[in-house]
């Protein structure tokens, strides 16, 4: 394979082997980056339920982008029924070799990469997918102390007696669940105690289970409880430790159900540890905005039995909440807009009322209106005298009209007029006319005078005429 061209891509060199597979160095001749080239191994070709695993990885690793998980590129055929799976290539050092290397890592760190770690899962969960291979050796660690995960669904099974067979149980038995080694569908659960034997062996530098066969390692997972982590590391905080041991659970339904809750119970519980972090790794953990101190969390140490399917106390601490603010029935809000509205409509049929006054007045009725008569003016009361030829209309009142005395009549004196002018015609004066209630009463209603009440009116009349022309009769003196 070393100096082969695959498509676009120079295989230069072995990296390693696994129970299925190699692992090469190669090079894209076209883009000139580095990848990584997998493939299985010579003698599994012909096993066609390891090719279909081997291409559903690449299906299932196509489908996920994210920091902390090793990028697909490509999967090209390189023969008969060969395939090979390029990927990104990652520089440094396995998780397992690290361990192997430094030993058991510091608190602060440990939280760090092992956040990262979930990360990883947690985006692979989110997409469907179950890693069922969780372990130190397949994750690597970059020279700045990223975390990457690999190895989607390939078993490594031959070449380690801590490999499961190929065609038997899919996993490694240090970092199985009871229920895999049981026989039964691994899920995210299943996920979540390899990683807490992950995170135990990051925390103490061996993994909580150790016999001498594989049958002593299987019922050791089935039936022992694990050790406490302080056992091995007395430095670990009693609340880290519950967190570890919470996720090894043999019942599934008692673990962390999911990555974050895991994420979360962790940083709460080693926050004070996160203290020695370098600031440009502690970013992988998101702590609230004010870290609460170990306290709130101080129940984690008692032995965890929350019920069936519930979520755990420490993956959900008290945490202080801002008081809740009453909220208005839904009928006081409809009754305020109602109110409201009516108050606009008010305003506005006041307004158009008031346009409608000012620019629209009131006309008077036209029927026919009495009114009384005026007492006329100087200059028309000669025009209002009856001529001499005409007869006299004479009105019949009911009532006695009041005798005038000549002598209370003033006459004034006519104006001189200008030398060599022509003397004016002076106005006549002529009394008032009595007004009588008997002008509006009606027709039938009048009474027919008598003989004398008729001769006294003539009698009224001629007095009034003989005054009229002594008056006018003085004027022109």
């Amino acid at each position: 394979m070393i100096g082969s061209v695959i498509g676009t891509y120079r295989v230069e060199s072995c990296l390693g082997t696994g129970g299925m597979g190699t692992v090469y160095r190669g090079v894209d001749v076209m883009l000139d980056r580095p990848v990584a080239i997998k493939v299985l191994k010579p003698e599994l070709v012909n096993n066609l339920q390891l090719i279909e695993r081997f291409r559903t990885e690449a299906v299932l690793l196509a489908k996920l982008n994210h920091p902390n998980i090793a990028t697909l590129y490509g999967f090209v055929p390189i023969g008969p029924q060969q395939f090979a799976m390029v990927m990104e290539f990652l520089p440094g050092l396995s998780l397992d070799a690290w361990l192997r290397q430094y030993g058991a890592m510091p608190l602060g760190q440990a939280v760090v990469v092992f956040s990262g770690i979930l990360d990883a899962i947690g985006h692979a969960h989110q997409h469907g997918i179950i890693h069922r291979d969780l372990k130190p050796s397949n994750v690597m660690m970059l020279p700045d102390g990223t975390p990457k995960v690999m190895d989607f669904g390939i078993a490594r099974a031959m070449g380690s007696s801590h490999q499961t067979r190929v065609g038997a149980i899919v996993g490694t038995l240090e970092y199985m669940s009871p229920e895999q080694i049981q026989g039964k569908e691994a899920d995210a659960c299943s996920d979540i105690y390899a990683l807490g034997i992950l995170l135990y062996e990051m925390l103490t530098g061996r993994v909580p289970f150790v016999a001498d066969s594989e049958y002593a390692l299987l019922q050791a997972h089935i039936h022992n409880p694990p050790p406490p982590p302080q056992v091995l590391t007395p430095t670990i905080p009693e609340t880290v430790a519950q967190v570890v041991l919470h996720a090894l659970e043999k019942d599934p339904l008692r673990r962390f159900q999911t990555a974050e809750e895991f994420k979360l119970a962790l940083s709460l519980a080693a926050a004070p540890g996160l203290a020695s972090v370098p600031a440009h790794l502690r970013v992988a953990v998101q702590l609230p905005h004010a870290p609460p101190p170990v306290t709130p969390v101080a129940p984690v140490a008692a032995p965890f039995t929350p019920p069936a399917r519930a979520i755990p106390s420490v993956a959900n601490p008290t945490l202080p909440r801002p008081a809740l603010k009453p909220t208005e029935p839904p009928w006081r809000k409809v009754l305020t807009w109602s109110l409201a509205g009516f108050a606009v409509f008010a305003f506005l049929l006041a307004m158009l009322a008031y346009v409608w006054v000012h620019h629209h007045p009131a006309t008077p009725p036209t029927g026919s209106v009495t009114t009384p008569p005026l007492p006329p003016d100087r200059e028309s009361a000669s025009s209002q005298i009856p001529a001499a030829t005409s007869p006299v209309s004479i009105e019949e009142r009911p009532t006695t009209v009041p005798e005038t005395d000549p002598e209370n009549i003033q006459t004034l004196p006519p104006p001189r007029a200008p030398v060599g002018s022509t003397p004016a015609t002076p106005p006549s004066v002529v009394p008032p006319p009595v007004a009588s209630d008997r002008a509006t009463a009606p027709e039938e209603s009048r009474e027919k005078p008598s003989p004398k009440r008729r001769d006294k009116d003539r009698a009224v009349v001629s007095e009034r005429e003989r005054r009229r022309r002594e008056a006018l009769k003085a004027l022109d003196q």
